[in-house]
């Protein structure tokens, strides 16, 4: 396979950043689209919920003020009863009870839509729902806005690494152009990190909000039957009606949501900065026990020396061939000794690290000595200073 230049890796890093962007912006999109629509719907059901409230209260007030004017006039005293037959003055009377039977179920039609409104656990609920579904719409917004937050970084963090590569095209010198990827790189693993937990706590907030608009429907009904069952109390006409017809209309067709398009973690192309990396070990503190670490050489000579990979976290070593720097093999013990440059003033300890077999050791050993001097080991002896990001 023929080796890709770090002009034409450049290119296929290029490539896949606007892929990225792109594939993003289009779930994007259709999360916001979706939200957009459950925005509707939560306003709507709040519209509903203060239409029900304004309906009963003023129908508890109509019903109590007739009630009033009714008792009032059923118990006006006639005038002049001794004018009256008795069969006119009893007929007199049955309007009266008739009328004193309306205010009282008309009394107790009232007390009922003011309990309904007061202490009625299905209102409560139906007031709960309504808020809830409006908190989780301000998570699923939270998470968009982190997911965009991350998407700026990666945007920043690559224009930054194009621009520095465009200032080495004429001097093809690559000194300092791995640590622009990896950062890059980093940027975009974090992305994928903070991406991939919003799609699946968006899925999981879709079907919270479906579940919520479900059970607001439901209470919704049972209010509205409680209170056709308040009326029809009263009314007999109301109730045959209630009886015969069900109180609902035939539901509107339901909005359609924008469906999310499938997601997959971005892995960035691999690099052409890099001329050999892998596993081994490095000798560490006063013990000076071995853990395990991840080696990486650039074309340019660099080495650094990770914890983990790359993109994970900075190095805890790096150092480039110069004036000062060398390399000591021991074959029998397996292990590279790496001695940086005397101008690196903060990183002037030596980098003690063992290989697994010895193929890999002279394998190493070739990729190193084409840029660092191999030479006698420095007597005197000091830990690895370990680097903070």
């Amino acid at each position: 396979m023929a080796e890709v230049s770090w002009v034409e890796s450049l290119g296929f890093l290029k490539d896949f950043e606007v892929r990225r962007r792109a594939r993003f912006a289009e779930w994007l999109e259709a999360f916001r689209g979706r939200l957009q629509v459950e925005r509707r719907k939560a306003s709507s059901a709040q519209l509903l919920v203060a239409q029900v409230k304004a309906q009963l209260k003023e129908r508890a007030e109509l019903d109590e003020e007739v009630s009033k004017r009714l008792r009032s006039f059923a118990s006006r005293a006639l005038a002049r009863p001794e004018d009256w037959s008795c069969e006119d003055l009893a007929d007199a009377d049955f309007l009266s009870s008739v009328q004193l039977d309306c205010a009282q179920q008309l009394a107790e039609v009232s007390r009922s839509f003011k309990v309904l409104l007061e202490n009625s656990e299905p209102f409560k609920d139906l007031e709960a729902v309504s808020r809830e579904g409006f908190k989780t719409i301000l998570l699923a917004e939270q998470l968009l806005r982190e997911a965009e937050a991350k998407d700026a970084d990666c945007l920043s963090a690559w224009q930054k690494h194009e621009a520095l590569c465009k200032k080495h095209l004429e001097t093809q010198d690559l000194t300092g152009l791995w640590s622009s990827e990896v950062a890059y790189r980093r940027s975009v693993a974090k992305f994928g990190d903070v991406s991939e937990a919003a799609h699946q706590k968006a899925a999981g907030l879709t079907r919270k909000l479906r579940e919520e608009g479900e059970r607001f429907r439901a209470l919704s009904k049972r209010i509205l039957s409680d209170v056709a069952a308040c009326m029809a109390s009263c009314y007999n006409t109301l109730a045959r009606t209630a009886n015969e017809a069900s109180p609902y209309r035939q539901p509107s067709a339901a909005l359609e949501l924008p469906r999310l398009p499938d997601w997959e973690r971005p892995v960035p192309p691999e690099t052409a900065l890099m001329l050999k990396q892998g596993t081994v070990e490095r000798q560490q503190g006063l013990l000076r026990h071995w853990r395990s670490c991840h080696l990486l050489l650039t074309k340019e000579g660099s080495v650094h020396c990770y914890d983990g990979l790359p993109e994970a976290s900075g190095p805890v070593w790096s150092g480039r061939p110069g004036e000062g720097a060398s390399l000591r093999v021991d074959t029998a013990a397996r292990t590279l000794s790496l001695y940086p440059a005397r101008e690196w003033l903060k990183q002037r300890w030596r980098l003690t690290l063992r290989v697994a077999t010895l193929e890999e050791l002279l394998d190493w050993e070739q990729q190193l000595g084409s840029h660092w001097r191999q030479g006698p080991e420095v007597q005197e002896v000091q830990e690895v200073q370990e680097v903070q990001e």
